[in-house]
């Protein structure tokens, strides 16, 4: 009987050894969320560092919506316009080194004009976008000049087989391989040679937007097409 009443001792899970590694990690989870919690109020930690990092990266946006490649005038004068925008806080733009236009604020759409002289032959253009990070945008322009008393002047004779075709009009002429603006460029006239001339085949063609095409022998000797009503048959007066 005295089996039966004696008391058992119940075993001590917990040790000391125990207590204190359950101990150890709470005190260090709880100086991690502390910590945590102090970086966010602190602003030192923010989810928007990187995509922030990314706007500032981003360059400012220039975009031009007029701007002749060629002027052929008395009055020497031309007009380039656009706008300019950026994400980024303000941005300036500068044409050959000078202010033009500027925004305020980000996300701010300034539209800008300018009128300038052409004092070349081949005009430049230097146009540079800058915001406040020091992100540029730049894009360069040429503008050929000819005054109008320096247009040839000629008298037009009728075009047939073998005669001599010259240019006509201001600005380059494509020779195409065949007859339409989208086939290959095989020669080239520049926009101020009027003496070179094309010998016509007698060969024309209609293309699909009813332009004419004359089949010439261009100035290099090769076997192209030109529209024709920026060629003619003609002498020097």
């Amino acid at each position: 009987m005295n089996g039966y009443n004696t008391p058992t001792s119940t075993k001590n899970v917990w040790s000391a050894k125990m207590i204190a590694v359950v101990s150890s990690i709470a005190v260090l989870s709880v100086a991690l969320i502390a910590g945590l919690v102090i970086t966010i109020a602190t602003g030192t930690f923010s989810p928007k560092d990187t995509s922030d990092e990314i706007a500032k990266a981003a360059p400012p946006i220039l975009i031009i919506t007029e701007c002749p490649d060629n002027v052929t005038s008395n009055n020497i004068s031309a007009r380039a316009e656009g706008y300019i925008v950026s994400d980024n806080g303000p941005c300036t733009l500068r044409i050959n080194g000078q202010v033009v236009a500027a925004t305020q604020k980000a996300g701010e759409q300034a539209k800008w004009s300018k009128t300038f002289t052409v004092l070349s032959n081949n005009h430049r253009l230097d146009f540079v976008v800058e915001d406040i990070n020091g992100n540029k945008t730049e894009e360069t322009r040429e503008i050929s000049y000819q005054a109008l008393n320096n247009v040839v002047k000629y008298v037009q004779k009728p075009i047939v087989a073998g005669c001599s075709l010259r240019k006509k009009k201001a600005g380059g002429l494509n020779i195409r391989e065949y007859a339409g603006t989208y086939y290959d460029v095989i020669d080239f006239i520049s926009a101020n040679d009027y003496s070179s001339s094309m010998t016509y085949t007698g060969y024309s063609v209609v293309s699909y937007d009813g332009y004419v095409w004359y089949q010439i022998i261009s100035p290099r000797g090769k076997r192209g097409y030109v529209r024709s009503d920026l060629v003619a048959n003609y002498q020097y007066y």
